[in-house]
């Protein structure tokens, strides 16, 4: 880990109720504020880390994340991925025709840009003493989707390379020594199936297998389930049992009764970086007043990365004027 047991991590182990950390996921923000492409942002290890150290000094947050990409696991199950100059991000232009034609998931932590995320993670966990250093997976709903496009099915063919594919980048994050493993979805072509058991149980086979390999190097487990359908977010939280769950939701207090057992996230959406800065101050001060202990100011996606950098430093602001 880096170096010592960060707050965050006793929290969301239930050791401490306070103080509420604040995770806001700020990836390709990072590349905004650093005035660096998105491309290169995600590509290299060096400039990755360099614009998060940067964004953790601007912000204070009580964890930082690797990069936040969902193709990274397709591409190295076979996929091919192109830069889309239009959104900004790595697209799948050639998904794994045949279940035959993926590669092979044992070596996916070899593979594409797997190794960048990984190297990443260890950067930050050797130069960041304060912050938590949060590793972000593609969620298996969300490899499913991209790898295999059209032909991705809740089908153990498909299913169990991208299980095992996840669960080795999730074992290189635990020898990066970084401090929780993030479980990033966002799930579009796959949401009507996510209403499904098949879709619960691919995803709780995959949060399990992942929890035994983070209990090996004690570090929490959260998932961010965008996409899922609220009946199978709570199937997944019941029997996964992961330590926390980012939602993107601006009330996350009124959904923590459903997880008792889970530290729940959420309250940094994109409607609350709309507001101007003193709206959001406010808005926050009174936000985290009626947070529940068991639950924490942070963003269930991505930050957009056009956000200006004033929007989050008040939602910080708002957090430590509540404290006063």
């Amino acid at each position: 880990m880096s170096g010592h047991s960060p707050p965050i991590v006793d929290y969301l182990r239930g050791r401490q109720a306070a103080p509420q950390p604040w995770l806001p996921l700020i990836g390709r923000l990072a590349a905004t504020i650093n005035q660096l492409p998105t491309e290169i942002f995600l590509s290299n290890a060096t400039q990755q880390t360099n614009a998060i150290q940067s964004a953790y000094r601007l912000f204070e947050p009580d964890a930082v994340c690797t990069g936040i990409d969902t193709t990274l696991v397709a591409e190295a199950l076979g996929a091919g991925v192109e830069w889309d100059e239009a959104t900004d991000s790595f697209t799948v232009v050639q998904p794994v025709e045949s279940s035959t034609d993926v590669a092979d998931p044992t070596t996916a932590q070899e593979r594409g840009r797997l190794p960048v995320v990984t190297d990443v993670g260890e950067r930050l966990a050797t130069n960041l003493d304060e912050p938590a250093i949060v590793g972000v997976v593609p969620g298996p709903l969300t490899t499913l989707e991209t790898a295999f496009g059209e032909d991705a099915a809740l089908e153990d063919e498909w299913t169990k390379p991208v299980r095992t594919a996840v669960g080795e980048l999730g074992r290189e994050f635990g020898k990066a020594d970084v401090d929780v493993i993030l479980v990033y979805e966002d799930v579009d072509q796959l949401a009507g199936e996510t209403e499904s058991d098949d879709a619960a149980t691919v995803t709780v086979d995959t949060l399990e297998m992942l929890d035994n390999i983070t209990s090996f190097y004690n570090t929490p487990l959260l998932v961010a389930p965008n996409g899922y359908a609220e009946g199978t977010i709570d199937t997944v939280l019941e029997a996964a049992d992961p330590a926390g769950v980012l939602l993107d939701t601006d009330a996350p207090g009124e959904t923590a009764e459903r997880y008792s057992d889970v530290r729940v996230g959420g309250g940094i959406t994109a409607a609350l970086l709309d507001e101007n800065p003193d709206d959001i101050r406010s808005a926050v001060a009174d936000r985290y007043d009626a947070l529940p202990k068991s639950v924490f100011l942070a963003s269930g996606r991505e930050i957009p990365p056009d956000s200006h950098p004033t929007k989050l430093q008040a939602v910080n602001d708002g957090r430590q004027r509540s404290d006063e």
